[in-house]
């Protein structure tokens, strides 16, 4: 719900910072560097850059669209596409819970379910999305493989 997402935001900005990343991730990132990547998060904007700092990882013209943003992860979507003069059918979506893969079916987006993450993979599985990896090294795997493409 949205006071679920209101609450969990304001608390990892009043304890500065997300979990630590899971390993693999910076040089995950890393290995994309050709790709056209952005996140969108229900966690504002600045925590997650500096978590993503504070491992290593300081690309600053990565775009973040967080919760400062007034709008669903779907709306978030949309408008990047907009921005970039792209399809949905272009583009894959990284999620680790539930509600991704419904922001996701409401755009015709393909998501990638990581379930490592918030939810377990029997929920995942549950919800249909396209595609479930258990590590990062298997996501980024995948994505340099191009099978999102």
């Amino acid at each position: 719900s949205r006071e679920f997402f209101d609450r969990h935001a304001q608390f990892m900005r009043e304890n500065g910072r997300l979990s630590p990343l899971y390993p693999g991730v910076v040089e995950g990132l890393r290995g994309l560097a050709d790709y056209r990547l952005a996140i969108i998060s229900s966690a504002y904007s600045d925590v997650i850059r500096d978590a993503l700092t504070q491992s290593g990882y300081s690309n600053q013209e990565l775009p973040i669209i967080g919760h400062e943003v007034h709008a669903t992860k779907t709306e978030k979507a949309r408008g990047l596409f907009a921005e970039w003069h792209i399809d949905a059918s272009e583009a894959v979506y990284v999620g680790d819970m539930e509600s991704d893969v419904e922001y996701c079916r409401a755009l015709g987006l393909r998501c990638i379910a990581c379930t490592y993450g918030y939810h377990p993979r029997k929920l995942l599985r549950a919800t249909g999305a396209w595609k479930l990896v258990d590590s990062p090294s298997e996501l980024f795997g995948t994505l340099r493989k191009g099978a999102a493409a």
